[in-house]
Order: structure tokens, then C-alpha cells, then sequence
């Protein structure tokens, strides 16, 4: 976006569609297009505040420190909705993201969050539809003594501790048990930093305080939790949803609870990542975004393609369908990097499957999208050392884009390797299988 002005987009009017402790607005926006003209258009926006993310640490165990609650979003959506994740909290107003990690911590967890470094001070969770940003902090913990059910009583908070190994924890990102996106982000995150980070004289997983072991991972496993929507109430009904929840919970430390609770619902999205090993590039597209315009920022931002889902459709075929409509290019040998991972499981159901595949960038170019709703996509490429260098220090503003440049950045080296080796004889791994070797 160098060789040329800059596109611009101004709001131009807002109507109100439902204003709660959730705001909905359909706003009218004069927005430039990446041929040179200007067209007005209406779009939907969803507010709810922005929120920060805890990888806390624990750096002569080699372990990560998790929490386990119920969230609406996944239980709205038909999942099983007691999720390990990272700690997290709102950002109160006025208050840092870096003061917000610290306090969640406490107030989750009971630890202290030592010397916190931001990985990101925040990127949109969906910025085609909402203004969410999720910052994400990581800092050091002590988790010889960590345990127990923590949270605000009176906000219905009931969140047991968890412990997981890094081992662990970065296994369950790569396999797809981790189920929201923030969490997702800082394993593959951590995966690039963990040697970096680690105490050179930590201690393996294997070697863990029998009393901690004892306590997270006891012989006989009680009965999971479980909770039920006993009624929704719905409050906005249109493209997007909203509806109060009434939901009846058991409780970690025994009983249960019955708690109201809202979810937005927007529909499921994907989003490619296409590479071209044998140029070592990665694809994007920029194209102004609803959320970060309503948010004060500059709305015309570079992100891996991204598109909303039809309900049942093929992950792999909406891929290749998606990524040709927003650049033009094939998606050779796609292989699902995630099914779907929460945007922001406490108050919404919208999840966002994450596929990659190999693409050829030589001929990539031009301005694409259907023009009867608005779309005006211009295909950007980058190398793979700017993408990923990029989400490192904060200029990729979107939580998908961060995930597949972190999760590229484990992965490059063998689709690279891969890419321009003979036909092997037994093709083990992930990135044989996407470079089109199996």
C-alpha cells in the first residue's frame, strides 16, 4: 500500500439495532475502492468492548496455565461448553491491556503474572463484523502451589485451574482440541518462543510435583460438568442475532448455578492461507473492514482471505471456492489447519475455520469481489519472512492472520523442504501432505 494513496472510509450515519450491555448498529459508510472510485454502503456492526488473553508461564516446569469454565457461545452452539482456554477478562475502561492480564490473572487463577510482555496489544477477533479486540499478554508464573475454583461469585464465575505441559498444550493446538482462537494463537506463538523462554534448568513434564499431579490428573476422573439452556430470550433478530440465555450449570466445587447470559451469532466463517513454498510467499487480500472503521482505526488492512461459511458446507471445497473468488489463484492439496475455533466463546458462537494449501503467487494480482454487496478485495503478496515478521510485531491486526503466521512460521521449513523434494515412499506428515506429496 506504498506506491499510492491510501483508500479512505467515513462513517457516514448509524442506526441503532439494539443497545444493551451488547450494542448492534447498521452503519452507512463513503468508502474509496481500490480502482480508484467510491461507493456508499450499509454494513452491520457488533460491539461488545475489547478483552485480553493470558499466557501465563511457568518457566522451570515448562508448563502453561489454563482455566476450565462454561461459555455460552459453545454451548449455544451445540458443543460441549466446559473449555480449557487461557485466562481472559473484558479491559476495563481506562485500563491497559498489560494492568488487565495482571488483574485477570489474580482474579482467575489466584497467580501472579510476573514481568508481562505483550504479544499483541490487540487484534480484531472478526473485524468484517465487530470492533472486539483481544490483546494478548504472556508472563511468567509460579505453578508449584497453583489449584482450586477461583472467580467473581457474584458474576456467576466458576473457573477451576488447569495445568497442561507446553508439550501438551502446543499438541492440542496442532491437533485441533484447543477450541478458541486466543488460545490457538499463543500455542503456535509459544511454539516459536518456548526455547527462548524456557529455565535451562527446568524440569520435564515428567518430573512434575507428584502433589501437582496428583491433583489435576487423578487416577479416577470425576464426571465432567455439564450445563443446559433452560430458555432464550431473543433480543435482536435479523442477519446477525443476539438472545439472552438462561443457563443452569454445575459448578467445580460442587452444586449448580443458574445464570443469564448473552450470545451474539453471526454465522461461521474461513480463512486461507495461501503459499507458494518454491517463491517462499504468502497471499493476502485489503479490504476495508466494518469493525476496525467503528473502532477508530485504520480500516483498510491486509489479512489472509477470509469468508463466511454456508451451514454444512465442505471446509476443503469452500476453501479452494473462497479463495479463488477473493484472488483469482487454484488451491492446490488444502489441508485443514483447524475445523473451527471460537472467535470469543463467552459471548458469541461465531467459530472460524483456518485450511492452508500451496498456491502459485507468480501471476497474483488485481481487484476481485462481488460488487452487488460491496466487495472490493485487492490481492496482496508478501514473503513469508514479512508475514510472519509482521505478526510478531503487531502489524497483522486480525486473530486468524496471527494464528496461520505463527503456525507457518513451526511449519515453513518442512512444506519448503518437502516442496522441492523426490516423491517419497512414505509421506508421514502434515507438510508432505500439503506440499502434494501424499
Amino acid at each position: 500500500m506504498t506506491d499510492e494513496k491510501k483508500p479512505q472510509a467515513k462513517i457516514t450515519d448509524r442506526k441503532s439495532l439494539y443497545s444493551g450491555f451488547f450494542k448492534l448498529e447498521e452503519l452507512t459508510i463513503d468508502m474509496d475502492r481500490h480502482d480508484g472510485t467510491s461507493e456508499t454502503v450499509k454494513r452491520i456492526h457488533f460491539e461488545r468492548g475489547h478483552a485480553v488473553g493470558v499466557l501465563a508461564y511457568d518457566a522451570q516446569r515448562d508448563q502453561v496455565l489454563m482455566v476450565n469454565e462454561m461459555r455460552p457461545g459453545m454451548l449455544a452452539a451445540g458443543d460441549y461448553p466446559f473449555n480449557d482456554s487461557l485466562p481472559a477478562g473484558m479491559i476495563d475502561k481506562g485500563e491497559t491491556h498489560v494492568d488487565a492480564a495482571l488483574r485477570e490473572t489474580e482474579e482467575e487463577t489466584g497467580q501472579t503474572l510476573v514481568d508481562p510482555v505483550t504479544i499483541h496489544a490487540g487484534a480484531y477477533v472478526s473485524a468484517g463484523g465487530t470492533s472486539e479486540k483481544i490483546a494478548l499478554v504472556m508472563g511468567k508464573v509460579d505453578l508449584s502451589k497453583a489449584g482450586g475454583v477461583h472467580g467473581k461469585e457474584g458474576e456467576g464465575e466458576n473457573i477451576k485451574t488447569v495445568i497442561l505441559s507446553a508439550d501438551e498444550f502446543i499438541e492440542r493446538a496442532n491437533d485441533g482440541r484447543i477450541k478458541d482462537m486466543k488460545s490457538l494463537v499463543s500455542a503456535f506463538w509459544l511454539a516459536n518462543h518456548r526455547d527462548e523462554l524456557r529455565d535451562p534448568n527446568a524440569k520435564p513434564a515428567a518430573d512434575v510435583d507428584a502433589k501437582i499431579t496428583d491433583i489435576f490428573a487423578p487416577k479416577k476422573q470425576p464426571a465432567p460438568p455439564q450445563a443446559e439452556i433452560k430458555s432464550r430470550e431473543m433480543l435482536y433478530d435479523g442477519v446477525f442475532k443476539i438472545e439472552q440465555l438462561t443457563v443452569e450449570q454445575d459448578k467445580h466445587d460442587g452444586g449448580k448455578q443458574t445464570l443469564k447470559r448473552l450470545n451474539f451469532e453471526r454465522g461461521d466463517a474461513i480463512a486461507i492461507l495461501g503459499y507458494d513454498p518454491r517463491r517462499d510467499e504468502v497471499v493476502l487480500v485489503n479490504e476495508m473492514r466494518t469493525g476496525m472503521l467503528a473502532a477508530g482505526d485504520y480500516p483498510y488492512s491486509d489479512t489472509v482471505p477470509a469468508a463466511m461459511l454456508n451451514k454444512g458446507e465442505d471446509l476443503l471445497t469452500a476453501a479452494s471456492d473462497r479463495l479463488n473468488r477473493e484472488t483469482g489463484l487454484a488451491l492446490q492439496n488444502a489441508s485443514i489447519i483447524h475445523k473451527g475455533a471460537y472467535v470469543s466463546a463467552g459471548g458469541s458462537t461465531e467459530k472460524i475455520a483456518l485450511v492452508t494449501g500451496i498456491v502459485d503467487s507468480t501471476n497474483a494480482g488485481g481487484v476481485r469481489g462481488r460488487a452487488a454487496i460491496g466487495e472490493n478485495i485487492k490481492t496482496v503478496v508478501i514473503s513469508s519472512d514479512e508475514f510472519i515478521a509482521r505478526a510478531e510485531d503487531g502489524r497483522l491486526t486480525d486473530m486468524k492472520s496471527l494464528a496461520m503466521a505463527f503456525w507457518l512460521a513451526q511449519h515453513r521449513d518442512g512444506i519448503k523442504a518437502t516442496a522441492n523434494a523426490p516423491e517419497p515412499k512414505k509421506p508421514p506428515s502434515l507438510a508432505n501432505k500439503i506440499a502434494g506429496l501424499g
